[in-house]
């Protein structure tokens, strides 16, 4: 059966002073997931977010939260979504509590105290909650923000760089945290970010846009764990005769339909996939090229958006 989507995103478009910005996008997100959202400076991922929040208005297109559309059920749609957009903004001088209780009466929360407690234990921030938040740290400021954005249990929350300034500490905190939401609350978490391993770690899926337009979507495991031909490096003896080196590589290329570099201290760089590395391996130990060591290197998160971004220029 069929997991209903969180957000439905139909041929969402746009354009600002005759400069299309989104162009017919299509997204699907679902529950319990993290989806990140990826591209280059002026790619759309902030109009993005904005048309997602109701920010502004789309040119054309569609965005559904829940089966509901978003510009004609605004509060019943909006009131669903939690959201950090830059910085989260505080009243420097009162209290973290005091900061969510001000939240959860614009929101109309009910037993506020009881919600505003339970936030902060999931944030972790219960010790600090009526310290000021002047006082806080860049990374204290995100977890009160995340506390904020769910005060009105929502089924989807979007964040806009939410690593920017965080040490080492915060964003393994802050990843632990969404993986956690999305996993025991069944929320949906979108993520734009520009700090790739990070978000290679977070997220579940990716989409890639650029100039406005879906480049393309992905499952991580996908993108990440070798399907497909990557690079094997085969370690071969020193000093190896030049001649039956590039005999074998010549045959690896007929055999093998890979393709084949040699970098210094007589190493192979072979672009092949996890099922033709035997017969590698059978073509360069039958040339008389001893093989000391076979090394699979998956693509990283990063090298597959240079990729694919770089092939989009």
């Amino acid at each position: 059966m069929e997991t209903s989507a969180t957000v439905e995103i139909q041929q969402l478009t746009k354009i600002i002073k005759h400069r299309t910005i989104v162009n017919s996008l299509d997204l699907t997100l679902y529950p319990g997931e993290v989806f990140g959202l990826l591209g280059p400076n002026g790619a759309g991922k902030t109009t993005t977010i904005r048309l997602l929040l109701g920010l502004i208005a789309p040119t054309s297109g569609t965005v559904s939260i829940n089966g509901l559309d978003l510009s004609r059920h605004f509060e019943e749609t909006i009131s669903q979504v939690g959201a950090i957009v830059e910085s989260p903004e505080f009243y420097l001088r009162l209290t973290g509590f005091q900061n969510l209780m001000q939240a959860a009466r614009l929101y109309g929360v009910k037993e506020p105290k009881q919600k505003i407690e339970a936030v902060l234990s999931l944030v972790d921030m219960t010790r600090a909650a009526n310290q000021r938040v002047g006082t806080y740290s860049l990374g204290m400021k995100q977890r009160l923000g995340l506390a904020q954005a769910l005060l009105n249990d929502p089924k989807l929350i979007i964040l806009d760089e939410p690593m920017n300034g965080l040490d080492p500490e915060g964003i393994h905190d802050l990843r632990v945290f969404l993986r956690k939401i999305a996993a025991e609350k069944s929320v949906t978490v979108l993520v734009s970010s520009h700090i790739l391993s990070e978000m290679e770690l977070l997220c579940d899926r990716v989409a890639i846009i650029d100039k406005g337009k879906l480049i393309t979507v992905k499952k991580m495991s996908d993108l990440t764990s070798g399907k497909g031909k990557n690079p094997v490096v085969f370690t071969l003896k020193p000093g190896l005769n030049a001649l039956l080196v590039r005999k074998a590589m010549d045959t690896i290329i007929e055999e093998a339909n890979c393709s084949v570099t040699i970098k210094p201290n007589t190493e192979l760089f072979v672009e092949c996939g996890k099922e033709d590395i035997p017969l590698v391996n059978k073509i360069l130990v039958e040339n008389g090229l001893p093989v000391y060591a076979i090394e699979s290197r998956s693509e990283s998160l990063e090298s597959q958006y240079l990729t694919i971004v770089g092939g989009n220029q």
